[in-house]
């Protein structure tokens, strides 16, 4: 037990492991061998394989400075493939410092999606279709696609008003809410009126 109470030890939740890879991967400024990332997507993807990351948390709120649009127009969430996401039934969307206050329901989750013309049918198709025509996504190319409820959809879930971002590093500067993405609840996105109304375990 005195080994245990040596200062150097820290104990934290799998869930807290997994924010953190996310936030590492997502910031910019970080320099990240293509190797280290690699290992650390699979330690993510091992984490929720392994059912280590259980909670309540029913919502993941992404990074969206292009994405809130996409969603607006297309009604769809576009990433990376292999991009390890915990099992969530709602995506919503942080830029601007704010989360935005259409919460869609996910409808659909597509890994390993290959960008080329008439591959695909139905609203999968669609948004290829129209994706490759804008010329904002590149053909031949896969992409995770999220499918989701449109936000004049039932299932869509309307705030009363974007939750403004109010989080600040240690040194009292602004903080994002998050650079890749975090997982949340539902209820407490319904609740909350700033970002840190959202953070606790």
């Amino acid at each position: 037990m005195e080994q245990l109470a040596d200062p150097r030890v820290i104990w934290t939740s799998f869930a807290a492991l997994d924010q953190a890879i996310e936030e590492l991967l997502g910031d910019p400024k970080e320099v990240i061998s293509e190797r280290e990332a690699f290992l650390l997507r699979e330690l993510q993807t091992m984490l929720v394989e392994e059912e280590l990351l259980g909670s309540s948390k029913d919502t993941v709120v992404v990074a969206a400075r292009h994405a809130w649009t996409e969603y607006q127009r297309f009604h769809a969430y576009v990433c990376q493939p292999g991009r390890s996401f915990q099992p969530v039934q709602y995506l919503a969307f942080y830029a601007a410092g704010q989360v935005y206050p259409l919460i869609p329901r996910i409808t659909e989750v597509k890994d390993e999606v290959v960008f080329e013309p008439g591959r695909h049918s139905g609203p999968m198709g669609y948004l290829v279709e129209q994706l490759l025509e804008e010329r904002l996504r590149e053909a031949g190319t896969s992409y995770k696609v999220f499918l989701l409820s449109a936000p004049d959809d039932p299932q869509t879930i309307h705030l009363e008003s974007a939750i403004l971002n109010n989080l600040r590093s240690a040194t009292g500067r602004p903080s994002a809410f998050t650079q890749g993405q975090r997982n949340v609840r539902l209820i407490d996105l319904v609740r909350a009126e700033h970002t840190s109304d959202l953070v606790h375990d």
